[in-house]
């Protein structure tokens, strides 16, 4: 009666015609509280049975979570000048996005392998209370200082918010694991389809500030649903120890260490993203100090403490591990790459300064994203070849990005359509790059396998940023000024006014150089589309130095080692009720 009870209340998104059930490889037998039949937690291991309503809000609870932290970078990063131009006007704007991709970056990583440790619940909920924090400080900001801190600590709640994708791929069977985050990643569509539209008309109608409130409000939500609705059974990392023993055998100057290395080297690089030379100290120190705080800790880890917090047998797992690591950090230098530089790119070449024009062309990019994480993890399922889907989406990535090099200016639909699939090709890494680490590591684990592969992700987007941003740089200033006064002397402006109306065009107020004597439509007209010229040449450098990245990605996904076999009925924890009910009907 217990069980029939039990199955009126399951909701069947788990089953796969054609998957035999398997109890094999459940990672819990460290965890004898939790390791009892792992396949007949409430979730239900046998086939035909499904999520119970307490896993589904659990499930909800982490997504509105994960759904904050992608919301406040996606609305505010849009609108770094809108706010530069409020309340500042400074150099340093650009860092209110920038630093919560180091703050979140670092974070990601640090709260994965602490939750494994002492679970995740505090650590998901305070994150929701250090958002709310956060959004209460950018709301009610009056200089951009102010501003970057607030940003600050939305990324480093941002890291915790993020973890959502271990806590709640432990709950459901590892068969299930792919629709799971198909399906975070289709409750999160709406912000990475549509974020910057979003953002651009809640700042023309109710002000920047108000993007800020409304993040508020996801992560309170988030927060307090969380602390509702996902209890989950002890951590498998504690086995048979206390919290007070784990706390003791703490590794904490590993810790210090994860934080610190990867921060500096984040620094040093969008330094050199910001414009500061190669050879610049602030490039330098930060960099070459981050690195070196890196390799000690390496050595660290793999020598001294006891419980290493970066777990050093998890790199030795070379294809299965270590590989993926790899192709994430390419996958990153191309990824957040495009993301940052496609405004320019679309403003520039195509739409002009028209905000809203931009963000529909952006709309296009995240679109893509969005269908190819969706759908890879539900396609998974079927092809059940993790290798072969993971080239196959690098593949996709890697051309199409390199293919944008081919539209000139007024060659819209040709732009769109390969912006569009070279976001089908990055969602399809994104995806399956997480379902295969935590495939991978043992279950106790996946908090950090998960974390370090963002923290790898947005190292490589800060390094591929800085890359193609001093390209563009480069470039610019070579044809720029050059075809410019080329096309200006040819419509017939006077010499008299060409160094003038070259600076103007070029500075931060181009509309000024109308007034500039001797300047009339044509000549308007003719600097307009040679500046569209110079940004073609400039950028199809760009896109061409991403070729050698992407076959490196390709390659690295080449020597990545099929976890298909491992997609079977596993549920590696338990919610406590859902524990204390399988208990009840095993009496």
């Amino acid at each position: 009666m217990a069980n029939s009870q039990n199955t009126d209340q399951k909701v069947d998104l788990c089953h796969d015609e054609g998957t035999p059930p398997s109890h094999g490889e459940n990672g819990m037998d460290n965890n004898s509280e939790d390791a009892a039949s792992p396949g007949s937690a409430a979730l239900g291991s046998s086939r035909g049975e499904g999520l119970s309503v307490q896993v589904l809000l659990a499930i909800f609870s982490l997504s509105v979570l994960y759904t904050s932290a992608l919301y406040t970078f996606v609305t505010v990063a849009p609108l770094i000048s809108v706010i530069n131009e409020d309340i500042g006007p400074v150099t340093s704007y650009s860092w209110m996005a920038t630093s919560w991709t180091i703050s979140g970056g670092v974070s990601v990583a640090v709260c994965g392998s602490v939750s494994d440790l002492v679970g995740r619940r505090w650590v998901a909920i305070g994150s929701g209370v250090l958002g709310v924090i956060g959004a209460v400080v950018g709301a009610t900001a009056q200089k951009v200082s102010t501003v970057i801190a607030a940003m600050t600590i939305i990324g480093i709640a941002a890291g915790g918010c993020q973890n959502s994708f271990p806590a709640i791929c432990e709950l459901v069977p590892t068969r299930a694991r792919g629709k799971t985050l198909s399906s975070i990643n289709l409750v999160a569509s709406m912000w990475s389809i549509f974020g910057s539209l979003y953002a651009f008309h809640m700042s023309d109608k109710y002000g920047w500030r108000s993007v800020f409130w409304v993040s508020l409000a996801f992560h309170a939500l988030g927060a307090v649903l969380t602390f509702l609705c996902y209890k989950p059974s002890k951590p498998l990392a504690l086995g048979t120890k206390s919290r007070v023993e784990i706390l003791r055998e703490f590794d904490w100057v590993g810790l210090a260490g994860l934080m610190s290395g990867p921060t500096l080297i984040l620094l040093g690089i969008s330094w050199l993203g910001a414009g500061y030379d190669s050879k610049d100290v602030h490039f330098i120190a930060p960099l070459v100090t981050g690195i070196m705080t890196c390799i000690a800790l390496g050595f660290y880890e793999a020598y001294v403490p006891r419980s290493p917090i970066l777990h050093p047998h998890l790199f030795k797992m070379v294809r299965a591990f270590t590989f993926v690591l790899v192709l994430v950090f390419v996958g990153g230098m191309l990824y957040y790459s495009l993301q940052s530089l496609f405004p320019v790119y679309v403003q520039s070449m195509f739409v002009g300064p028209n905000p809203t024009k931009t963000g529909l062309w952006g709309v296009c990019l995240g679109a893509g994203a969005t269908l190819g994480g969706v759908s890879s993890g539900f396609l998974i399922t079927k092809i059940r070849n993790t290798r072969l889907m993971l080239i196959s989406g690098v593949v996709v990535m890697a051309i199409f990005i390199a293919l944008m090099a081919v539209p000139k200016p007024g060659d819209n639909s040709m732009a769109l359509a390969f912006s569009f699939f070279g976001g089908v090709g990055i969602g399809w890494e994104q995806t399956l790059s997480i379902l295969v680490v935590q495939l991978a590591c043992p279950d106790e684990w996946i908090g950090f396998a998960t974390g370090i592969l963002g923290l790898f992700r947005i190292c490589g987007g800060a390094a591929g940023t800085a890359v193609y941003t001093t390209i563009l740089s480069t470039q610019l200033r070579k044809h720029l000024p050059k075809m410019v006064t080329e096309a200006a002397v040819k419509s017939g402006l006077p010499e008299s006014s060409i160094q003038a109306f070259v600076t103007t065009f070029l500075g931060p107020k181009p509309a000024e150089a109308a007034k500039i004597p001797g300047v009339d439509a044509g000549v308007l007209a003719a600097v307009t589309e040679a500046s569209k010229g110079a940004y073609y040449k400039s950028f199809r450098l760009v896109w061409l130095v991403t070729i050698p990245f992407g076959v490196a990605g390709i390659i690295a996904a080449l020597a990545t080692e099929d976890q298909s076999h491992k997609l079977v009925d596993t549920i590696a924890l338990k919610l406590k009720a859902n524990r204390q009910d399988t208990e009840k009907q095993a009496e």
